[in-house]
């Protein structure tokens, strides 16, 4: 966790810092296409922008991993705080629900009972 920190947020705000202090210092600071320099302001903008980006995403991440962490220690709660969304009730054809998290029947029993996987039941003859 520690390793996690260090690395995702500490060098990264230190990068993030170099660009306002060393960016323009280091090597030619100019656009050449002939040369291939591409080293200018847009490219500063550019560079901070993404970085920022992934900054401001590696703060999401750990805003959930240290929520996590704390209802473990506290409350001895160990839930996975996804949403449940992906999960889909498919109908057979006698009207049971099949759920694909496995509270209700198996899909080999859905299917036997002649449930798709797409939710369209077959028909049966």
């Amino acid at each position: 966790m520690c390793v996690w920190i260090y690395l995702r947020h500490y060098l990264n705000l230190r990068i993030l810092l170099s660009l306002f202090t060393e960016f323009k210092t280091v090597g030619p600071y100019e656009l050449n296409w002939e040369t291939q320099q591409y080293k200018c302001t847009l490219s500063f903008v550019i560079t901070l922008a993404l970085l920022s980006s992934l900054q401001a995403l590696n703060l999401f991440w750990l805003f959930f991993i240290l929520r996590i962490a704390y209802r473990f220690a506290a409350h001895n709660v160990l839930d996975d705080d996804r949403s449940d969304a992906e999960t889909s009730d498919v109908e057979d054809v006698n009207g049971d629900a099949v759920v694909a998290n496995g509270d209700g029947k198996s899909y080999a029993t859905a299917v036997g009972n002649g449930a798709a996987a797409n939710g369209s039941a077959k028909k049966r003859k």
